[in-house]
């Protein structure tokens, strides 16, 4: 757990003067002025963090015994598993692509300052270049690296025009050496023949490269049977992997009446090959599976019944055979115990969906009848908030239930604190099936976020200017949803109709901006830009309702949990920008959060007026399907308000956002009616606007002269609320895997000061 230290609450102490209960004009003027100048300084202080507490995983998993649900998930099965095997790794077998010796450097030539100007949260780097590589990147499963960088606090790596990664320093030996075993499955735009490969530290610092090698894919299976990661065909798993003809026996776990087995196989190199699954018991050996595999790099899936497991000295047997040229990897496997209605729960978040631009949150476009037709179905919440106005920052503080000072997550190259647990880890150690269909580069891999899902299916649009894949599709999402019917559920699909290039298709298209011309319409912030952005949301709309009637017809909304949100707006101009990230207005915080379910649990209660955060949807959802967990969450679960009780406690909470895009950081502070927030400036009295969004929704006059009382009761609230914040994470980011940056610059991220 995460906690606050004294000195950390010390830091927020109110100057003297300020504090009081009756002032005249004058010295309540006085004593404005006063905080101003003290709250400005305080929220410009460096930001000091802290490694968290190492999440605690069940007994169930690290022991293979059964999970909730009758669940038992075989890659952690692997620490007690017999290997034997005729397959020998011989060294001429398994041939680097590439070798690099012993070279070392300390100065930034024009090339460094040349590939790290793209980077500017990240400074100026001395870069190493290998250049004229004789590589297919996808033939590479692996980079391994051995050298000395004990003079800087990371090092840095780039491969292509896109392609670039950050990496905090592994622990070293006594010379400083230390030696890093990169994946490529994770790394973005690793693909086609890289022309280069730059290595290198910030600021000039000397560092040594001892050794740099290519690992084949092959080669990258270094022992007969083991665990790794790999991404086919835009699918991310966690797999066993065993060579030809390897046998590998588990223990088979007990389980209450009929279990199957489940999971998804795939060959990596060669032509073909064969698995084959089988329990031994005490009635004698019985096969389970047996699959060809005929042409390598394609994703089968599987699910075939076990039978009974009721006693104590049963074995799993897995064997790859046929596979001399290949290796045989099994994503995900499972063991579980059918369900008949089993617990489902989605969340489907719209990327860039601005409530402020939905029909039934009170626009004056008929953008959103169908999520209007769902939310009448359940509860929706009139003024639910992001707590940041980018992707990057606001998804893992949802899938964190912490803002983004706490993540570890402030920029975009930035990950996912190792330490910190994630929601969909929650469900799929209490059992449940998870999957992730994301279309956003800033909500993937590249920030940690797939870990606890079983299968990752990344379609993310590198290319958005080019085609329509902003879109998840749907046919799979219910494909997958099918065939785990008989298990609990929980699936993510992050999907990204409206965002940024605004060209929704036919129908859609100039329903709202008719004739336009393409320059006209994408004048940034102009009349005609708002109107396409319009008709984006409406296709996003009409998507999810296609969707969800899929589900329906299959069966498979029955009971289910489902949440629709967004992780943040999109303005145009309203305050002196356009697209999001750069401020914490309504238009870029609010966003839609709508709630169905059973109606034991989720009534059709319709408007709920009182203010919510995302980081409440993770409590909410735990709470909802009875799910534990013993990570911190500054988030409450919206159950009370669900199930009708009073709002009164509600009605004074206080909502925290930040964006950490701009330098100095902004932050905002919503205590309905108010919104105050702060974006530095030399001007103390210029740095902090506060609004009355009762009176006037827009935010468009700032009122602190004539509220004096409440601009410091809500300053000194805003001081607090960022010093109270937990500090996860480490001071440099874990990993950085971003790369994209021409595609980010023409989705409008990286436009004057914009970023992801």
């Amino acid at each position: 757990m995460i906690r606050t230290t004294v000195a950390a609450l010390a830091l927020c102490t109110i100057p003297t003067g300020v504090q009081g209960q009756t002032s005249t004009p004058s010295e309540l003027e006085q004593r404005l002025n006063e905080t101003l100048t003290w709250a400005r300084q305080e929220l410009l202080k460096p930001v000091e963090y802290r490694t968290a507490k190492p999440r605690e995983v069940g007994t169930a998993i690290d022991s293979g015994e059964i999970e909730a649900h009758g669940v038992v998930h075989l890659l952690p099965l692997m620490s007690r598993a017999q290997v034997s095997s005729q397959w020998k790794a011989a060294v001429a077998e398994l041939p680097a692509a590439l070798t690099i010796r012993d070279r070392s450097f300390s100065k930034p030539g024009k090339n460094a300052r040349k590939e790290s100007s793209k980077f500017r949260e990240l400074g100026r780097y001395a870069t190493l270049r290998f250049d004229g590589l004789n590589i297919d990147a996808e033939d590479i499963a692996e980079i391994y690296l051995v050298a000395d960088f004990s003079e800087a606090d990371n090092f840095v790596m780039s491969w292509s025009k896109h392609g670039f990664a950050q990496w905090p320093l592994e622990a070293a030996a006594n010379d400083g050496v230390a030696t890093y075993r990169i994946n490529t499955a994770r790394l973005a735009e690793w693909r086609g023949r890289p022309e280069y490969l730059a290595i290198g530290v910030p600021q000039g610092k000397h560092f040594e490269i001892r050794e740099l090698r290519f690992v084949p894919r092959k080669a990258a299976y270094p022992k007969p049977a083991g665990t790794s990661k790999v991404m086919l065909q835009k699918r991310l798993s966690e797999v066993i992997y065993l060579h030809d003809r390897t046998r590998l026996v588990l223990p088979l776990p007990v389980l209450p009446g009929s279990a199957r087995i489940a999971g998804t196989v795939a060959l990596i190199g060669g032509n073909e090959g064969r698995l084959r699954i089988f329990r031994r018991d005490a009635d004698g050996e019985k096969e389970i599976l047996r699959r060809s595999l005929e042409g390598a790099e394609k994703w089968q899936d599987f699910d075939v019944e076990l039978g009974d497991v009721n006693q104590l000295e049963g074995q799993l047997t897995i064997e790859a055979t046929e596979a001399a040229d290949g290796v045989v990897v099994i994503g995900a496997p499972v063991i579980y115990t059918p369900i008949a209605e089993p617990q489902r729960v989605l969340v489907y978040l719209i990327d860039t969906l601005a409530a402020t631009h939905m029909s039934f949150y009170g626009y004056d476009r008929e953008t959103t009848p169908r999520l209007h037709e769902f939310a009448a179905r359940g509860t929706w919440f009139a003024n639910a908030f992001a707590n940041a106005s980018r992707t990057v920052e606001s998804v893992p503080s949802m899938m964190l239930s912490l803002p983004a000072v706490s993540t570890g997550v402030r920029h975009a190259f930035a990950k996912v604190d190792d330490q910190a647990s994630l929601l969909a880890e929650d469900f799929r150690d209490a059992g449940y099936a998870t999957a992730c269909f994301s279309t956003n580069v800033n909500a993937g891999p590249r920030q940690g976020l797939d870990r606890g899902f079983d299968s990752f299916f990344d379609h993310i649009a590198f290319h958005w200017m080019k085609d329509q894949a902003r879109t998840v599709p749907i046919d799979d999402v219910v494909s997958w949803m099918e065939r785990h019917r008989q298990r609990p559920t929980f699936l993510y699909v992050h999907t990204a109709e409206p965002h940024y290039p605004y060209e929704a298709p036919e129908p859609f298209r100039n329903r709202f901006a008719k004739n336009q011309s393409q320059a006209t319409v994408q004048r940034r912030g102009g009349r005609q830009e708002r109107a396409q952005y319009d008709e984006e949301v409406a296709f996003a709309d009409q998507r999810f309702h296609d969707f969800w009637d899929q589900l329906e017809e299959k069966g498979l909304t029955k009971g289910m949990i489902t949440v629709v949100t967004s992780d943040h707006g999109e303005e145009f101009g309203e305050h002196g920008a356009a697209r999001h990230g750069l401020n914490l207005h309504a238009e870029t915080i609010r966003v839609p959060l709508l709630i169905h379910g059973p109606s034991d649990l989720v009534p059709a209660r319709g408007r709920i007026d009182v203010a919510v955060q995302l980081l409440d949807v993770r409590p909410t959802l735990l709470d909802l399907a009875g799910v534990k967990t013993d990570a911190q969450m500054l988030g409450k679960s919206l159950r009370p308000l669900l199930a009708g009780e009073s709002t009164r406690e509600w009605e004074e909470r206080i909502l925290f956002a930040s964006t950490f895009q701009p330098k100095p950081p902004r932050y905002s502070l919503t205590k309905l009616p108010w919104r105050l927030i702060f974006a530095a400036t030399k001007s103390a009295s210029k740095s902090f606007k506060l609004f009355d969004v009762s009176k006037d929704p827009r935010e468009t006059k700032n009122v602190i002269a004539q509220h004096p009382q409440v601009a410091i009761d809500m300053m000194q609230q805003l001081v607090q609320a960022w010093h109270q914040q937990p500090r996860a994470g480490r001071k440099q980011p874990v990993k950085l895997d971003e790369g994209h940056i021409e595609q980010l610059r023409a989705l409008g991220y990286l436009d004057g000061e914009q970023k992801p």
